[in-house]
């Protein structure tokens, strides 16, 4: 390395001057984490130079090959610690999983798409096999957390349908379905996004390398649509290959697996703190589990709103940093058809928080995931400033007490009376309801409905038992209690006992 290149590195490492001056201005104790992350960023860049010129230098097909066996048995170990599953147990099954997700579409596109004749070679091979990686990886990643959070959530689903003389195969095609659906449904809404962004930027090497501007076209178009292959092979042959890790000789649910399946749930939560927030499943309406990192969303795609929204709120998640200011309102696009920020408008009333922001102040990504619609429903603005606020503290100052709470709320509609929002046809609910669990010392319960308007409604007028509300929601609360706690606690309700 001559000194010139040194000296146009430095220079261009010196541009980093700018955001370190922010931070250290702003916010000093980020500044460390940004100079750990650049030099990490570029200790892999150094490394991933050096592997790219070795595969350029001898351009051996053989180290082509073993080149990708590396790439996917790292990007499975990084999937499998995501997901925070047994590395050992799941290893082969997900790096399976990567190899066919590339290889198939790459020598696909060899054989009918790519121009040259040293496709197979480093030249082509390392960038296309490159791409198609990076694309399972992120699949994989949000493929397999639905799947085995699915799994976890709806196992009674899984085995109502095993007793309803379903096979294996047949009892896990609505697991498969949301997990498939959950990589297809960002895969699309990302596509424009692609064509608009990201392929320009690799047409233009195309274009600058001396390609002609049809053949460049075609190649991007096919390498657009390999991507998208990839994602549904990478993710079908890991779910394939997982299956007798995951069920015994029977079709049972192992146990240990079971156990492993918990930590890909919210992060918040633990083992303990996840079975007793979640109702039951629902089998009378659509119903979506989503995990996110402080909450858990059961999403209805005719109503556009959550059927419900569970979380586990502690002493510690009452607090924090993270602030909603600058928060935007988001689509999630891991649901479809869904509510936009376009069905609000001029509608007069609220996004409405179903987990509200207040309670998320602890983690930066918990925050910016109170704002997806799934988390939201339509409510009327005077009872979104003070009646549900008001409740929302108070469940704040129940958590600061005792320690931690178990909470569930959601929409109550009228079928007789059904009013919709938007282009989407959100439905508006005519009430909301709230129910809270505490563990500690005497287990107790308590639930509040409140009718989705601006007249006063006092704390104590809306106090309900748990079993009213269960009776209007169609929703069964807190399943994991042995049954003797449950009827017990949610036959009262005593606002004077909290």
């Amino acid at each position: 390395m001559n000194s010139s290149l040194i000296i146009h590195a430095i220079c261009g490492l010196l541009l980093l001057v700018i955001p370190a001056g922010v931070l250290y201005l702003w916010d000093k104790k980020l500044l460390r984490n940004f100079g750990v992350a650049i030099a990490r960023m570029i200790g892999q860049l150094l490394v991933v130079c050096l592997m790219v010129w070795a595969l350029l230098r001898f351009d051996s097909m053989a180290l082509n090959l073993g080149w990708l066996v590396l790439i996917a048995c790292y990007t499975a170990v990084v999937v499998l610690i995501r997901l925070k599953l047994d590395v050992k147990r799941f290893l082969l099954p997900v790096v399976a999983g990567q190899l066919v997700g590339t290889l198939l579409p790459g020598f696909y596109l060899r054989l009918t798409v790519l121009p040259l004749d040293q496709s197979l070679y480093a030249t082509w091979f390392v960038p296309v096999m490159a791409l198609l990686a990076g694309h399972t990886t992120a699949s994989q990643i949000r493929g397999l957390g639905t799947y085995f959070s699915a799994l976890k959530v709806d196992e009674q689903e899984y085995e109502y349908r095993r007793g309803n003389g379903k096979n294996h195969l047949q009892a896990l095609i609505p697991f498969v379905k949301r997990s498939v659906q959950s990589i297809l449904s960002p895969a699309s809404a990302n596509l424009s996004v692609m064509g608009l962004f990201t392929m320009p930027l690799l047409l233009c090497g195309m274009l600058l390398a001396g390609m002609e501007t049809l053949s460049a076209f075609v190649v991007m178009l096919s390498l657009t649509s390999a991507c998208v292959a990839a994602s549904v092979l990478s993710l079908i042959v890991s779910l394939w290959l997982s299956d007798g890790k995951l069920f015994d000789q029977f079709g049972k649910l192992t146990l240990m697996v079971a156990m492993l399946l918990v930590s890909v749930s919210c992060e918040a939560q633990t083992k303990q703190t996840l079975m007793y927030e979640l109702p039951a499943p629902l089998k009378d309406r659509p119903e979506q589990i989503l995990q996110r990192k402080g909450y858990t969303t059961s999403y209805n795609r005719d109503t556009k709103n959550p059927n419900w929204v569970a979380w586990h709120l502690t002493r510690e998640h009452t607090r924090g940093q993270n602030q909603r200011k600058q928060m935007m309102f988001t689509e999630d696009l891991d649901v479809k058809p869904r509510a936009t920020n376009n069905d609000y408008y001029n509608s007069r009333f609220d996004r409405g928080h179903m987990c509200p922001a207040g309670d998320n102040k602890w983690d930066k990504e918990a925050m910016a995931q109170s704002f997806l619609f799934t988390n939201i429903c339509p409510q009327n603005h005077g009872l979104n400033k003070y009646e549900w606020n008001d409740l929302e503290i108070k469940c704040r100052d129940w958590a600061r007490e005792y320690g931690a709470i178990d909470i569930v709320c959601g929409p109550i509609y009228d079928s007789q009376n059904l009013r919709t929002i938007g282009k989407n046809k959100v439905w508006v609910p005519v009430a909301f309801f709230k129910v809270v669990l505490c563990r500690k010392g005497g287990t107790k319960a308590i639930g509040f409905i409140y009718r989705n308007e601006g007249k006063r409604q006092t704390l104590q007028q809306a106090v309900r038992t748990v079993d009213e509300v269960e009776a209007l929601t169609g929703i069964d609360f807190f399943p994991a209690l042995d049954d003797a706690t449950e009827n017990r606690i949610e036959a009262s309700a005593q606002l004077d006992d909290w």
